[in-house]
């Protein structure tokens, strides 16, 4: 999904998810954004905290301030995220 967007660094100085894509993954809103990291890039997928168990529910272990990171995810087409072994649903908002 070409459409996450790479915050820069000066953005991380603010609240990086003011500069993030206001996804739905599952249902469940949610925003994401590439972080790029030296080694290699990771998504990372914010939900604010009264959502982290619904993302439990779905194999997502978020930390206690809402975020979730991976390296290791693919879109094998449009809508479709694909990460841990598992396929979501995933759609724009706005």
């Amino acid at each position: 999904m070409s459409d996450i967007p790479v915050p820069t660094t000066e953005q991380y100085q603010e609240d990086v998810t003011q500069h993030a894509l206001t996804v739905l993954i599952d249902g469940i809103p949610a925003k994401a954004y590439i972080y790029e990291g030296l080694w290699s890039d990771k998504l990372v997928i914010y939900c604010e905290p009264s959502s982290i168990h619904q993302f439990a529910a779905l194999g997502l272990h978020f930390d206690d301030l809402g975020f979730f990171g991976t390296k290791y995810y693919e879109f094998p087409r449009r809508g479709i995220l694909e990460m841990l072994d598992r396929k979501f649903v995933i759609e724009r908002v706005g």
